[in-house]
């Protein structure tokens, strides 16, 4: 399944905008409006399928396409993505006109909230599923996307799409492992760093890491309600404290944490006994696979209680989840929803936004190679789309695959012809797509060099320097890293140099033809 076309009338800085996410296909938009300021009914859609000789195809495999959505802060990125999934919330499509197209097998298909003039069906609804994850690790917080909220392993069917909303912290990774660990295969290589964790052994969270991961966010009696939690000998009262504080944590009431009677009727849940009763049992280092299917989902997301317990990943090879480093974790993350998602359901489009962020410039390198190596042995049609900033995914994507962005003098949301000196991206060397306009106006020197390096270019253009002033220029001089600005200041110091050293000439010789010409006085006066 593909993602061929977006049009968007009006939402957040994208004002009657196409994108065009194929480079198979070429789509256009012919809005008309009434005196009433209304989108006319019938308005015309144009497709054009390119020549086979105006593009590669099946470049990323198959059943494979991959879109990059590129531009500087504030262009719409994001913006874009979330449309995309907006288009399925009523409050969305009540204050706007929007037009998808997509390809599902051999055909393609148009999901809109109006009539529109155009050579392909028009369903009622997106068939097939789309996977969001947002640029910020959420621990199962609800993720903001404008008008709707996409809670963490949820899946929402709204008027016209269907998709999942997700994050990659540990608590979803636990969630997914807990759940499919059975129909992971053993020999299946995730990603060239780490193979699947195989088993997953529980520990029962210490009273300490319960509070103090529960009350970081508290600012009323929060020394007392921590004193009184460690004091208590009942962990059923414990955990219903817990249970509280994440549901009214900014503001608990002291009479409440205290009141166990009170706090069962506002947390009303009757699991929470099997819970307190897990805590009981000797379950340290206890493989999750072991225990029965009641229990697992206690500890599973269909419980909702993992935040009293900590889980250890480990692989075939006793590698443990706890000791990659932080970029690995979220890279491990991306790649295990792709892996789930992929053998779940057969036609999907994953929208990832800015899946660089945490990653070392290494890891941005392989990012596009890791993603495509999954999916290449993954069954089903597979859409990759994500927004980014980093030239080092883009060198991996073909100019005809990237969306790129800029601002119009509004700010609003425009698409522009690629890169603005019309490089090609793909291959590139980063260095190239970094110069470019495009990304970097004024040079890839940090704003803070530059103005250092602005301060001695002043100070050496001065008629004359003094001695404080020689040694500063000097210092920063000998600590700058670009050899060519280096040696042209460089070469400016010398000259301010040797000039002083023929001033200095000039005054004493000038000083020993005074001093002669005092002597010949001195000598005719006698």
């Amino acid at each position: 399944m593909e993602l061929v076309y977006l049009w968007v009338e009006d939402y957040k800085n994208i004002h009657k905008q196409g994108f065009n996410f194929s480079p198979r296909f070429e789509c256009k938009f012919y809005d008309e409006y009434g005196e009433d300021g209304k989108l006319k009914d019938d308005c015309k859609l144009e497709i054009i399928e390119k020549k086979d000789d105006e593009y590669i195809k099946d470049f990323f495999g198959e059943n494979i396409n991959v879109t990059a959505i590129v531009g500087k802060n504030g262009s719409g990125k994001s913006s874009v993505l979330n449309a995309i999934i907006n288009c399925g919330v009523k409050s969305f499509f009540d204050e706007t006109n929007f037009i998808l197209v997509y390809q599902s097998e051999d055909e393609r298909f148009y999901v809109s909230d109006t009539e529109i003039k155009t050579s392909i069906q028009k369903v009622d609804n997106f068939k097939d599923l789309i996977i969001y994850i947002d640029r910020v690790e959420h621990s199962g917080l609800p993720i903001d996307t404008g008008a709707t909220k996409l809670s963490s392993f949820k899946r929402y069917k709204q008027a016209f799409i269907n998709y999942m909303g997700v994050d990659t912290s540990r608590e979803i990774i636990v969630n997914l492992l807990v759940a499919e660990l059975g129909k992971i295969d053993s020999s299946f290589e995730l990603s060239t760093f780490m193979y699947l964790p195989n088993r997953i052994t529980i520990e029962v969270k210490s009273p300490e890491k319960l509070i103090g991961s529960n009350i970081s966010y508290t600012s009323k009696h929060r020394q007392e309600i921590e004193d009184y939690f460690m004091k208590l000998s009942d962990i059923e009262h414990q955990i219903l404290i817990i249970e509280y504080l994440r549901k009214h944590g900014r503001e608990p009431e002291l009479n409440i944490i205290k009141d166990k009677e009170k706090l069962q009727q506002i947390i009303n849940d009757t699991n929470i006994s099997k819970i307190s009763n897990l805590y009981y049992r000797p379950i340290d280092n206890k493989y999750i696979n072991d225990l029965t299917e009641e229990d697992k989902k206690m500890y599973a997301r269909e419980g909702g209680y993992n935040h009293l317990f900590e889980f250890y990943l480990i692989d075939e090879k006793d590698r443990n989840y706890n000791n990659l480093s932080h970029g690995e974790k979220v890279l491990f993350g991306q790649l295990l929803n792709i892996y789930f998602y992929s053998i779940n359901h057969s036609n999907k489009i994953f929208l990832f936004d800015e899946p660089e962020i945490s990653l070392h410039p290494d890891w941005q390198k392989k990012y596009i190679s890791e993603v495509y190596n999954l999916l290449e042995k993954m069954e089903g049609n597979n859409h990759f789309i994500f927004s980014s900033h980093s030239p080092f995914l883009l060198s991996d994507i073909p100019k005809q695959n990237i969306i790129f962005l800029d601002k119009d003098e509004k700010g609003n949301c425009k698409v522009v012809d690629g890169l603005k000196d019309k490089k090609q991206t793909f291959g590139a060397n980063i260095h190239t797509l970094l110069s470019d306009s495009f990304f970097m106006e004024d040079g890839l020197l940090g704003e803070f060099a530059k103005s250092k390096i602005d301060g001695v270019i002043k100070l050496l253009n001065k008629e004359k320097l003094d001695k404080k002033e020689l040694k500063y220029c000097e210092q920063i001089i000998s600590i700058i890293g670009e050899p060519i600005v280096k040696n042209q200041l460089q070469r400016m110091l010398d000259s301010k140099r040797l000039k002083k050293v023929d001033e200095i000439d000039v005054i004493k010789k000038s000083m020993k033809e005074m001093q002669k010409r005092l002597d010949e006085l001195e000598n005719d006066k006698s």
